[in-house]
């Protein structure tokens, strides 16, 4: 799959990544914020802010290659579906990470039981319910395709099975058949 230059910069990176060392394109690390030591409320809500602005590019991706999944499990392009699952794989992975980063964070907030004005955690809240919004339409999404997936292998499946019973039937009647044509021939058959 070719990352289209209107995909958004992570889709880009992430299935346009050359390889490195003889491996696989890889999407970049997720940016690590600087957890050690002391923070200040402002400093902690300014590296709160760049974790959640890189989860929603994030989940941004995942939603566009979400509408793509559909689209390749819904024409039957078996090859486009996996290029798009690679890079969805890559940026779970990403996603993941910068999860742990924001769960550090939240914890150093905790033990250090930082001030943070009420704007600023209002802000962050609902910045937060949005990425859930955004996470749950591609846990919703995910779930329809793999409904749909489900109901094209139960087609393929019985398709195959009636396609298995005919070439049975088929063998079974050549078999009567022959010997049926076999004992008429057969100047020694007895009736």
């Amino acid at each position: 799959m070719r990352a289209s230059s209107n995909a958004p910069p992570l889709i880009r990176e992430a299935c346009t990544a050359p390889p490195e060392n003889g491996g696989t394109g890889q999407v970049p690390a997720a940016q690590e914020p600087q957890l050690s030591g002391v923070f200040s409320p402002g400093a902690w809500a300014d590296a709160m802010e760049s974790l959640l602005h890189e989860q929603e590019g994030i989940l941004a991706s995942l939603e566009q290659l979400s509408s793509r999944q559909a689209d390749c499990i819904r024409s039957g392009c078996v090859d486009g579906l996996l290029k798009v699952l690679g890079c969805r794989q890559e940026l779970v992975t990403r996603f993941l990470d910068v999860q742990t980063d924001l769960g550090a964070l939240k914890n150093m907030h905790d033990d250090q039981v930082l001030r943070i004005d009420q704007v600023v955690q209002n802000r962050l809240h609902e910045r937060m319910r949005l990425l859930d919004l955004m996470l749950q339409n591609v846990l919703e999404q995910d779930d329809r395709d793999h409904t749909k997936l489900l109901q094209q292998r139960e087609a393929v499946e019985h398709r195959v099975n009636q396609l298995d019973a005919g070439v049975r039937a088929t063998a079974r009647y050549a078999s009567f058949n022959s010997t049926a044509v076999s004992r008429n021939f057969d100047p020694g058959a007895r009736a």
